[in-house]
């Protein structure tokens, strides 16, 4: 269940949630996304799970975290301790993705919004 609680109209918390996809379909543009953030509201994510292990079609995408844009700063720096999952890391299994960066690894990840997420980590989440 992907649930979320508006502060105000600026500001999102997402937290505490487990986000499962596991889907599959024959069009080869099939893609799936855990959560999907635009460059507003300011955004904070706390202690989730998210765990996409759908098969993406040919040319289409896995991915745990999408944003709309590779911007930063409506994502604060208070995000932090999500498990971020998308399968075994390849060019099609992403941990995050912005149409600028595809993100495989949760490194790579830390390392693109650092200083946010220095305590999440990829585990594929027991049911």
């Amino acid at each position: 269940m992907f649930v979320w609680k508006y502060i105000s109209n600026y500001y999102t918390n997402i937290y505490h949630n487990t986000i499962y996809l596991n889907a599959t379909s024959t069009q080869t543009s099939f893609g799936s996304t855990g959560i999907y953030a635009s460059i507003t509201p300011f955004l904070d994510l706390r202690n989730n799970i998210v765990v996409n292990v759908s098969t993406a079609g040919t040319s289409g995408r896995t991915v745990a975290y999408q944003r709309s844009s590779s911007t930063m700063t409506n994502y604060l720096l208070t995000s932090n301790n999500n498990d971020f999952y998308a399968g075994v890391p390849s060019t099609t299994n992403l941990i995050y993705y912005d149409a600028t960066n595809s993100i495989q690894t949760i490194t790579a990840f830390r390392s693109l919004v650092s200083p946010r997420e220095s305590q999440s980590f990829s585990e594929l989440a027991p049911l």
